[in-house]
């Protein structure tokens, strides 16, 4: 199952204005037109949170910030490296 783009809130309250725009509105291109408005001021919110989605928004603070960074550089780099990291930080 897709996870939905907006939250039950939001898409609620779309739906609303967008069956609101209907009644008020005769013109089809103009409602349309009203309608892309409308979802043009949620979309570019989301887009810009989903940019990269296993990405912390706070830093980390302090010792234990800069052990999770270590640890983090010793894991991700190939295992020669990995080892030459490995010893660096015992002689540490």
């Amino acid at each position: 199952m897709a996870k939905p783009l907006f939250p039950r809130s939001t898409r609620k309250y779309i739906r609303s204005q967008k069956a609101q725009i209907r009644r008020e509105v005769f013109d089809t291109a103009k409602r349309q037109e009203m309608i892309k408005k409308l979802l043009e001021r949620f979309l570019p919110k989301q887009k810009e949170e989903q940019l990269d989605p296993g990405r912390s928004t706070t830093p980390r603070k302090g010792l234990l910030g800069a052990r999770a960074r270590e640890r983090q550089a010793v894991v991700s780099r190939p295992k020669k490296r990995k080892e030459e990291l490995v010893a660096v930080v015992k002689e540490k």
